[in-house]
């Protein structure tokens, strides 16, 4: 399972939750805190840069308004390696457009 949860993490997965048997085990608590062990030491493999490349390149263009923003908000926590991006919204949609980018850092709805 340890690689299976370490593969998710590259894979981009937005959450990992233990198996039935696992769960179920005599040591939750420890497979939970194991298990958070893994992705915390998977996502400092991830290379931010590559990966936030790779879904620009991808991405249909010419992009919206609001996508070209939210793109630029991230390559600029890259570059500048932001602790945290701050997003003022009234909606969901600017949100989930910044969370598509994968940015590395903690995203502040507000």
């Amino acid at each position: 399972e340890m690689t299976d949860v370490a593969n998710a993490v590259f894979d981009g997965t937005d959450a990992v939750m233990l198996s039935g048997e696992t769960a179920n085990g005599a040591f939750p608590d420890t497979a939970v805190a194991i298990m958070s062990a893994i992705v915390a030491n998977a996502e400092k493999g991830i290379n931010r840069d590559e990966l936030y490349n790779f879904t620009r390149n991808w991405t249909p263009k010419p992009m919206s308004f609001r996508e070209t923003i939210t793109s630029s908000a991230c390559q600029a926590a890259l570059d500048m390696k932001a602790i945290m991006l701050t997003c003022f919204t009234n909606d969901l949609a600017t949100a989930r457009l910044l969370s598509k980018w994968r940015p590395p850092v903690p995203i502040l709805l507000v």
